[in-house]
């Protein structure tokens, strides 16, 4: 378990020496009846953000020109995360229900990107 994001990691759960506990323990956590899906809105000063990257751990998406993203994510508290280039990453805590959908917000500020030359 990685207790910095309150989620199941799968390279916890996977057991090469025993495949089929492994399989087991992965149904248990990852079953569908065990999910919850978040909605992700990503703004800068009121407007859709698009193609801001959306994460929590090692799950995540982009963002549509609307601005959203969608999270699949097991029931628990996660920090999703929103990042773009120009902008501030920010983040936000939700409480994933299985079964349940759940819409978040996230403002982005800008923050002008140093890019180095390339030679």
């Amino acid at each position: 378990m990685r207790h910095d994001e309150g989620m199941t990691d799968l390279a916890d759960l996977w057991d090469f020496d025993d495949p089929a506990a492994s399989e087991r323990r992965f149904r248990a956590v990852y079953d569908s009846t065990a999910i919850g899906v978040v909605f992700v809105r990503v703004a800068h000063d009121t407007q859709p953000l698009e193609a801001a990257t959306v994460r929590v751990g090692r799950i995540g998406a982009q963002t549509n020109a609307l601005g959203l993203a969608t999270l699949r994510l097991p029931a628990g508290s996660h920090a999703v995360v929103a990042t773009r280039i120009g902008f501030r990453p920010d983040s936000a805590v939700v409480i994933v229900r299985a079964g349940t959908d759940t819409t978040i917000s996230i403002a982005l500020a800008s923050q002008p990107a140093e890019i180095e030359a390339v030679v």
